[in-house]
């Protein structure tokens, strides 16, 4: 009888060993205390064209769970640990467009995603320039403005597509012209052109630059101003009103009072079937200087001439045209 219950008891015991509860140490196990259904995100933060770079100390956030992550000198991001949801990403950098995007996290899944930010154009210099023209054929003075801006962009200038000139307290908007060198934008706006503005409230009132580039951007530059519109000008004394003078002959004027600096420019015209060619132009006459001789020849013909005044920032004012024969 023993012997009969001897194996009994051994598939008993071997029995009661496979019922023992398993460990569930595997991570992938479900039943495992370490498993998670969370998932990851990581991906790149770069530029928007190729070849692609890097773009450092990008700020990403998540929502709704607030995380939030900074690029690294590679790029690289990562969130690690994210329960399966849908996510609402938002990426912002000082000088670039801001991005926004929704990437869903599986459970246990994992995105790779790589963002690629525009660069935002930027105002590196300006210019803005007036010019006073009197003349006997109006009876009022002509204006002009020169107006440049020097211009880039993270993406190269060759992105910027349109800059605007901006007078918001004179709600006047016209656009720019691409000039010669890279990056640079320049106009000069005509009287015509200029006839809505106030320009005696031009000075002091603040300008603006409006650049968009090729993806869409559109980028408002920091005020800049007018320093300056001369109203003053000089009044021609000989020769003028088409009095016959020397093929020599020396040029008089009287300057007005003026407190700021500035400098002359003295041009000479030729008349030939009314139309003007500029014979000279003698630039940087000192300020305290009323006549000047003509050191050269002057050939027989119709001429007139004028006198300009120029401060230290290219703002000028032009006397009425003085008439002359040469015979």
């Amino acid at each position: 009888m023993a012997k009969l219950w001897a194996p009994l008891i051994v598939v008993a015991l071997v029995l009661g060993a496979c019922t023992d509860s398993p460990s569930h140490s595997n991570p992938l196990d479900p039943a495992s205390p370490d498993y998670s259904i969370n998932g990851r995100m990581a991906g790149r933060i770069m530029t928007f064209y190729q070849p692609y770079q890097p773009i450092a100390q990008a700020t990403i956030e998540l929502q709704p769970n607030g995380l939030v992550a900074r690029s690294g000198a590679d790029g690289r991001f990562v969130f690690a640990d994210l329960a399966p949801d849908s996510y609402f990403v938002s990426i912002v950098q000082d000088g670039f467009s801001s991005l926004m995007d929704t990437l869903v996290i599986a459970p246990r899944g994992e995105v790779i995603q790589d963002f690629h930010l525009n660069g935002l154009p930027f105002v590196q210099g300006s210019r803005i320039i007036s010019s006073k023209v009197a003349t006997r054929e109006a009876p009022s003075p002509l204006f002009f403005l020169d107006i440049a801006a020097e211009l880039q962009d993270p993406d190269g200038a060759n992105d910027i597509c349109r800059v605007v000139l901006n007078i918001p307290m004179q709600s006047f908007r016209d656009t720019l012209a691409p000039a010669i060198g890279v990056g640079q934008w320049q106009r000069t706006f005509i009287p015509e052109e200029l006839a809505s503005l106030d320009m005696g409230k031009l000075v002091g009132a603040p300008l603006q630059f409006i650049v968009y580039d090729i993806p869409g951007a559109e980028v408002i530059s920091q005020p800049f101003f007018l320093t300056r519109l001369i109203s003053e000008e000089a009044e021609t004394i000989e020769p003028i009103n088409g009095n016959v003078a020397l093929s020599a002959p020396t040029f008089r004027w009287q300057l007005p009072n003026i407190a700021f600096s500035y400098t002359q420019r003295l041009e000479i015209y030729r008349l030939d079937a009314g139309f003007p060619t500029l014979v000279t132009a003698i630039s940087n006459i000192q300020s305290d200087v009323k006549s000047l001789p003509y050191l050269g020849r002057l050939s027989a013909g119709s001429y007139f001439w004028t006198l300009r005044i120029i401060d230290d920032f290219g703002n000028s004012s032009r006397s009425k045209e003085a008439s002359f024969v040469v015979e």
